[in-house]
């Protein structure tokens, strides 16, 4: 019995080991699995952060770029409506776009007789570009009629938009009156060479120096064509721009239109000048 009590004993120390050894073994393995598990909690977390500060930057950024598009938006508007206006007052005042100076060559425009028109352009300054309009226009009226016409300066008004005055204080002398750009001018220009029936040539008296052409040819007893040419140099962002926009070139058609409106309906001229200027 006595034998019995201790071979139950020690199997129930045996067991007990046996348990211990296994409780031991799981305890090990639950820490190993919660070491790692923080681990990957901890990981996961640190990926999450990450994410975090990207969508953060990201944001920023986008707010960064609509922020810039917002403000390139509101210059371009502003461009786009000081451009409009530009093109407004150019369209209403073409003068704008030549200023005085321009004005006088493109009313008095000339040549000297018997050269040609590439012998009679500006002299250039270093670094600036002079630029050049032509038209032409045939008006039913014979040549002397239309010589006699354009001699007469002050009836300038008359048929040339912008040109409040024209005053003539000897035979080669002008003195100009302008709405230049919102703003009245005015300045003189000096006629240097004059050949009735053939052409008229001119330079502004004092400002800018610019030339130009204006000559007539018979192509006929009852027709004459009136050629304008004008050299000048564009000045200042508005001439410039209503250069690239052709402005200047329309309204020299569109004057030299109501001209030849204006000579054809009366028919005969309104006065003459027949005198010779060399």
């Amino acid at each position: 019995m006595v034998q019995k009590e201790g071979s139950l004993e020690k199997d129930i120390e045996d067991t007990r080991a046996v348990m211990t050894e296994k409780i031991d073994m799981i305890e090990d393995r639950v820490n190993e699995t919660m070491e790692g598990t923080k681990a990957t909690i901890d990981n996961v977390m640190e990926k999450v952060k990450g994410v975090q500060e990207t969508i953060d930057t990201a944001k920023s950024t986008i707010d960064n770029i609509l922020e810039t598009m917002k403000h390139t938006m509101e210059e371009t508007i502003e461009r786009v409506k000081y451009t409009s206006t530009v093109i407004e007052q150019v369209d209403q005042n073409p003068w704008i776009m030549l200023g005085s100076a321009i004005l006088t060559g493109y009313v008095l425009g000339g040549l000297n007789e018997g050269r040609s028109p590439s012998q009679h352009s500006i002299p250039e300054k270093k670094g600036s570009t002079i630029e050049t309009i032509e038209k032409s226009i045939d008006i039913n009226v014979p040549v002397r009629t239309a010589y006699n016409q354009w001699t007469q300066f002050e009836e300038f008004p008359r048929f040339m938009e912008g040109v409040e005055s024209v005053k003539q204080l000897n035979d080669t002398t002008l003195l100009w009156a302008a709405n230049v750009g919102g703003e009245r001018k005015e300045w003189r220009a000096r006629i240097t060479e004059q050949v009735p029936d053939h052409h008229i040539s001119w330079r502004s008296d004092g400002g800018d120096f610019t030339s130009g052409m204006v000559s007539f040819q018979a192509l006929g007893p009852d027709k004459t064509r009136v050629t304008v040419r004008l050299n000048y140099e564009p000045k200042g962002v508005t001439e410039k721009l209503g250069d690239m926009l052709g402005m200047g070139s329309r309204r020299v058609e569109g004057d030299l239109e109501r001209f030849k409106d204006f000579i054809e309906s009366k028919g005969h001229e309104t006065g003459a000048w027949r005198g010779t200027v060399r």
